[in-house]
């Protein structure tokens, strides 16, 4: 009975004996998800807080091999995260997301999650710069 109602893949990902392809990885929207629930509880100061937390990731990460801050953010993201989204995180996706924050601009990096404004630039044309 229990077992008709529970997801194939989900046992299997759990369990460790099999990962979902990456076409099917929702882990962006679980680790975005949780820097925005984390930041807006704290609406006031969530954009400086975020911009500056990242500032301090980026500075951590270019002072530190990869293979120690993969070892540190395992860690961190088994106290945040299922099990089974942190193995994912660090087996698939840690070089790319390791090379993301390093080189990405940390209010970027906030904006895109949308904990800051994004901010918006409209191109004027050459036309309209003359009027």
């Amino acid at each position: 009975m229990l077992a008709s109602r529970m997801d194939p893949t989900m046992v299997c990902t759990v369990s460790g004996m099999c990962f979902p392809s990456k076409k099917n990885m929702e882990l962006e929207k679980h680790i975005f998800k949780y820097v925005r629930d984390y930041f807006l509880k704290n609406k006031d100061s969530q954009c400086a807080e975020c911009t500056q937390m990242m500032t301090d990731v980026q500075a951590f990460l270019q002072s530190t091999p990869e293979d120690e801050a993969k070892t540190y953010m395992e860690k961190f993201c088994h106290e945040k995260l299922p099990s089974y989204l942190c193995n994912i995180a660090m087996n698939e996706y840690f070089h790319e997301i390791y090379t993301y924050i390093k080189t990405t601009d940390a209010a970027k990096m906030c904006s895109s999650v949308g904990v800051c404004p994004q901010k918006c630039e409209v191109q004027l044309s050459q036309k309209l710069r003359m009027i």
